[in-house]
Protein backbone atom coordinates (compact mmCIF):
# COMPACT_ATOMS: atom_id res chain seq x y z
CA UNK A 1 0.00 0.00 0.00
CA UNK A 2 0.63 3.55 -0.30
CA UNK A 3 0.22 4.40 3.15
CA UNK A 4 3.76 4.38 4.30
CA UNK A 5 4.76 6.37 1.39
CA UNK A 6 2.13 8.66 2.29
CA UNK A 7 3.03 8.48 5.89
CA UNK A 8 6.84 9.53 5.14
CA UNK A 9 5.62 12.28 3.11
CA UNK A 10 3.57 14.23 6.11
CA UNK A 11 6.66 13.47 8.41
CA UNK A 12 8.65 15.23 6.27
CA UNK A 13 6.18 17.45 5.65
CA UNK A 14 5.17 18.21 8.87
CA UNK A 15 9.01 18.49 9.81
CA UNK A 16 9.18 21.14 7.50
CA UNK A 17 6.97 23.66 8.44
CA UNK A 18 8.23 23.41 12.15
CA UNK A 19 4.83 20.88 13.43
CA UNK A 20 7.10 17.79 13.96
CA UNK A 21 8.79 19.34 17.29
CA UNK A 22 11.36 21.45 15.41
CA UNK A 23 12.43 18.83 13.28
CA UNK A 24 15.35 19.75 10.94
CA UNK A 25 16.50 16.23 9.29
CA UNK A 26 14.23 12.81 8.96
CA UNK A 27 16.26 9.51 8.93
CA UNK A 28 14.87 6.14 7.92
CA UNK A 29 17.59 3.66 9.38
CA UNK A 30 17.23 0.46 7.71
CA UNK A 31 18.81 -2.82 9.51
CA UNK A 32 18.71 -5.44 6.67
CA UNK A 33 17.69 -8.81 7.69
CA UNK A 34 17.20 -7.29 11.05
CA UNK A 35 13.31 -7.68 12.25
CA UNK A 36 12.12 -7.24 16.14
CA UNK A 37 13.61 -10.62 17.26
CA UNK A 38 17.06 -9.84 16.41
CA UNK A 39 16.66 -6.22 17.98
CA UNK A 40 15.33 -7.77 21.29
CA UNK A 41 18.09 -10.51 21.58
CA UNK A 42 21.07 -8.04 20.95
CA UNK A 43 19.60 -5.09 23.39
CA UNK A 44 19.27 -8.52 26.04
CA UNK A 45 23.00 -9.04 25.33
CA UNK A 46 23.86 -5.43 25.56
CA UNK A 47 21.98 -4.98 29.10
CA UNK A 48 23.90 -7.88 30.60
CA UNK A 49 27.30 -6.51 28.88
CA UNK A 50 27.25 -3.11 29.41
CA UNK A 51 23.84 -2.12 31.31
CA UNK A 52 22.67 -0.18 29.05
CA UNK A 53 20.40 -1.24 26.21
CA UNK A 54 20.63 -0.43 22.44
CA UNK A 55 20.70 3.27 20.99
CA UNK A 56 18.16 2.40 18.27
CA UNK A 57 15.76 1.15 20.92
CA UNK A 58 15.48 4.48 22.56
CA UNK A 59 14.92 6.63 19.47
CA UNK A 60 11.75 8.87 19.97
CA UNK A 61 9.76 7.32 17.19
CA UNK A 62 9.69 3.70 15.50
CA UNK A 63 7.65 2.19 13.46
CA UNK A 64 7.98 -1.75 12.50
CA UNK A 65 7.00 -2.52 8.69
CA UNK A 66 5.90 -5.78 7.08
CA UNK A 67 8.39 -6.05 4.35
CA UNK A 68 7.50 -9.70 3.25
CA UNK A 69 6.75 -10.64 -0.83
CA UNK A 70 4.57 -10.80 -2.82
CA UNK A 71 5.91 -14.09 -4.31
CA UNK A 72 7.29 -16.02 -1.83
CA UNK A 73 7.20 -16.84 2.01
CA UNK A 74 10.97 -15.71 2.23
CA UNK A 75 11.86 -11.93 1.45
CA UNK A 76 14.83 -11.00 -0.80
CA UNK A 77 16.33 -7.57 -0.07
CA UNK A 78 14.68 -6.11 -3.33
CA UNK A 79 11.32 -6.77 -2.20
CA UNK A 80 11.63 -6.25 1.54
CA UNK A 81 13.76 -2.66 0.38
CA UNK A 82 10.67 -1.98 -2.19
CA UNK A 83 8.26 -2.29 0.49
CA UNK A 84 9.67 0.56 2.42
CA UNK A 85 10.72 2.75 -0.12
CA UNK A 86 7.56 2.76 -2.32
CA UNK A 87 4.42 1.21 0.03
CA UNK A 88 3.57 -1.69 -2.80
CA UNK A 89 4.84 -5.32 -2.29
CA UNK A 90 6.49 -6.73 -5.00
CA UNK A 91 8.37 -9.82 -5.98
CA UNK A 92 11.23 -10.92 -5.07
CA UNK A 93 14.51 -9.98 -7.26
CA UNK A 94 12.17 -7.02 -8.30
CA UNK A 95 13.32 -3.26 -7.74
CA UNK A 96 10.53 -0.35 -7.67
CA UNK A 97 8.21 -1.76 -9.60
CA UNK A 98 4.96 -3.39 -9.11
CA UNK A 99 4.22 -7.32 -8.56
CA UNK A 100 3.61 -7.71 -12.15
CA UNK A 101 6.78 -6.15 -13.20
CA UNK A 102 4.67 -3.59 -15.64
CA UNK A 103 4.19 -0.35 -13.66
CA UNK A 104 7.11 1.39 -12.17
CA UNK A 105 6.54 2.39 -8.49
CA UNK A 106 7.42 5.76 -7.09
CA UNK A 107 9.69 5.84 -3.93
CA UNK A 108 9.47 7.97 -0.94
CA UNK A 109 13.20 9.61 -1.41
CA UNK A 110 11.43 10.79 -5.26
CA UNK A 111 8.59 12.19 -4.16
CA UNK A 112 10.74 13.74 -1.25
CA UNK A 113 12.65 15.44 -4.13
CA UNK A 114 9.61 16.12 -6.32
CA UNK A 115 8.16 18.64 -3.37
CA UNK A 116 11.62 20.47 -3.22
CA UNK A 117 13.49 18.28 -0.28
CA UNK A 118 16.84 17.03 -0.19
CA UNK A 119 17.58 13.28 -0.29
CA UNK A 120 20.50 11.43 0.93
CA UNK A 121 21.18 8.10 0.97
CA UNK A 122 23.99 6.22 3.00
CA UNK A 123 24.75 2.82 3.23
CA UNK A 124 27.37 0.61 4.50
CA UNK A 125 27.21 -1.45 1.61
CA UNK A 126 27.36 -0.46 -2.30
CA UNK A 127 25.03 1.83 -3.35
CA UNK A 128 23.47 -0.59 -6.10
CA UNK A 129 22.85 -3.18 -3.48
CA UNK A 130 19.12 -4.09 -3.39
CA UNK A 131 17.96 -2.45 -0.44
CA UNK A 132 19.30 1.17 -1.21
CA UNK A 133 18.48 0.52 -4.63
CA UNK A 134 15.09 0.38 -4.12
CA UNK A 135 14.74 3.85 -3.14
CA UNK A 136 16.14 5.67 -6.81
CA UNK A 137 15.99 2.27 -9.28
CA UNK A 138 13.09 0.71 -11.11
CA UNK A 139 14.21 -2.70 -12.06
CA UNK A 140 12.33 -5.95 -13.13
CA UNK A 141 15.70 -8.11 -11.89
CA UNK A 142 17.84 -6.66 -8.71
CA UNK A 143 20.68 -8.56 -11.35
Amino acid sequence: MRFLQLALLALILLANTGLAAGAKYIFLFIGDGMALQQRMLAEEYQRKMTGAGLAINAMPYQAPTKTHSASAHVTDSAAAGTAIACGEKTRNQVMGMDATGARKLTSIAKTAQAHGRKVGIVTSVTINHATPAAFYANQPSRN
